[in-house]
Formats: C-alpha cells, structure tokens, sequence
C-alpha cells in the first residue's frame, strides 16, 4: 500500500488480557512515510505524534462530498425497512416490515413518521433511525 504525507488512516489497536482480546481503531494523519513505518497524528483535541507499522493501517479515501450530496434515502409505502432504536426503559429494540402509511405533522415531528406493519400489529419509525432493506422502486 503505497501512503503520503497528509494521507487520513485508520490504525488498528488492540487490548489483550487473560479472558479476551479486544480490536478498537483510531482515525489518524499521516506525518511522515518510511519504508515499513509512518509517523501519525492523532486527530483528537489534544494531537499526539506516534509511530506505526505500516501492516496496522489501512488509507482511508479523501473524497470530496458536497453537503448536498448523497443523504439517505427515505422510505416508501410498500418498502421493506429495519429500525433500530435505544431507549433508557427497554433498551435496544430492533423490528423489520414493511412501510403502510407515512404521517407527516410538522406540528410534532419535523420528518417523516413512518407506520410499519410487524405481522399483525404496526409500530412507529422514525427517519433517523430506518433503513431500507428492500425497495419496491
């Protein structure tokens, strides 16, 4: 892999104690090339020089994407959908179907509020937190 000053990476760290091994990442600047290590740059407030093999990092492509450019899609009546959501009560609650009505009420909800049908009972979406499975075009 062939890396340049400047270049964003993603280093790989990792944690091993006596039960398990634990992979974590960091998005880091890179400082200075060398044949087998770069030296790279934290990109957190307080910016931290440090060097790494080359083996522990992969490019991360600097794309230039307008602002309005590729937002997500929103769902349609009919599409297949998954959300996820996390609340203080019940935890993680995660549920696939398919879109039967969409309620727009700017008076409650600046987006879209999405009714999904589970099998035999419907539960509310929110376009933050859906996705589309499958579309019906």
């Amino acid at each position: 892999m062939e890396y340049r000053e400047g270049d964003n990476v993603l280093v790989y760290l990792s944690t091993k104690t006596r039960e398990n091994e634990k992979l974590e990442y960091r998005f880091c600047k890179v400082i200075l090339v060398g044949e087998f290590d770069l030296i790279c740059e934290t990109s957190n407030t307080f910016k931290k020089l440090f060097k790494v093999s080359k083996q522990r990092c992969i490019p991360i492509l600097n794309k230039n994407i307008g602002h309005n450019q590729f937002h997500p899609v929103k769902p349609k009546k009919g599409d297949l959908v998954t959300s996820i959501r996390d609340s203080f009560s019940s935890g993680r609650e995660m549920f696939t179907g398919i879109v039967e009505d969409i309620i727009y009420d700017p008076t409650s909800n600046p987006d879209e509020v999405f009714i999904v049908r589970t099998g035999s009972k419907t539960t509310r979406a929110y376009l933050e937190n859906i996705i589309i499975i499958e579309s019906t075009k």
